[in-house]
């Protein structure tokens, strides 16, 4: 780790360079907290995986660069490709608590980033990622007969909405994603892209396991009224999240298994 560490330094024109503490291991990498000379930053080595299922981290720098001007993301400071190594400058604050999301205030807060975020004109440079190109790239991975019945499941509940609004989505919204210091803003970008806002907050509303109440209040927050939103619509998209999911839960447990066999 040193060396690499050492590597990255001399690469990125750091000096002094330290490890504080490890954030975060995953399927898609590692993640740790180093000083600098020019601050603090989070340093991500993303894994073979996330390069097999094609999530760019080249496009993942150039997204944060040019949202983070917003104060909603981190500022990119480092790449390389060849390494599969990204350096963003680090945000001081905390994770939100559950009970947080219990709150009006709170959920208030998160319904305008979102907003904020799907308000950003989506540059040229990022990859339009259909909900159909995801499950393609997970199911690559995986030799399961139960993919095409799912695929077939999700063709189908988005026929009625291919039309849909495409915005930056960031794909992965939970409690962990979200800090709140000076500002709040959303952390670790790695399924980031074009979308339909839809899967951006139904993914959030699954992953917290809203309760009704909560829910609507944070869905009438985001657009506004209750009139602007319908129940139906949420459903439609909560199933295809979790479908999406389902897939994903496939994708790793195969390459964990291609991974004990080597």
């Amino acid at each position: 780790m040193k060396k690499i560490i050492l590597d990255i330094q001399r690469k990125a024109g750091l000096k002094n360079t330290k490890i504080i503490r490890q954030l975060s291991q995953d399927v898609l990498g590692n993640r740790w907290l180093i000083n600098t000379d020019k601050g603090e930053m989070v340093l991500s080595f993303k894994s073979e995986l996330a390069n097999r299922i094609s999530l760019d981290i080249s496009h993942q720098f150039d997204l944060l660069k040019f949202i983070s001007k917003s104060g909603i993301a981190p500022e990119p400071f480092f790449l390389d490709i060849q390494n599969r190594v990204l350096l963003v400058n680090y945000i001081d604050g905390k994770n939100i608590h559950a009970f947080q999301l219990k709150q009006n205030e709170m959920l208030e807060e998160i319904a305008n980033l979102f907003f904020q975020l799907h308000s950003i004109d989506s540059p040229t440079f990022l990859p339009y990622i259909t909900i159909e190109k995801k499950l393609e790239l997970y199911s690559s991975q995986v030799k399961n007969m139960k993919i095409d019945t799912i695929l077939s499941r999700v063709k189908r509940l988005i026929s009625g909405y291919s039309g849909g609004t495409q915005v930056i989505c960031h794909n992965d919204v939970h409690r962990g994603n979200i800090i709140v210091g000076k500002k709040i803003a959303f952390i670790d970008w790695d399924y980031a892209g074009i979308g339909n806002l839809w899967f951006d907050l139904a993914a959030f509303i699954e992953q917290e396991k809203f309760s009704m109440k909560s829910r609507d209040y944070f869905l009438d927050a985001y657009f506004g009224s209750r009139a602007s939103w319908s129940k139906e619509q949420l459903d439609d998209w909560l199933k295809i999240y979790q479908l999406v999911e389902k897939i994903w839960q496939y994708c790793i447990a195969a390459f964990n298994q291609r991974k004990s066999n080597d």
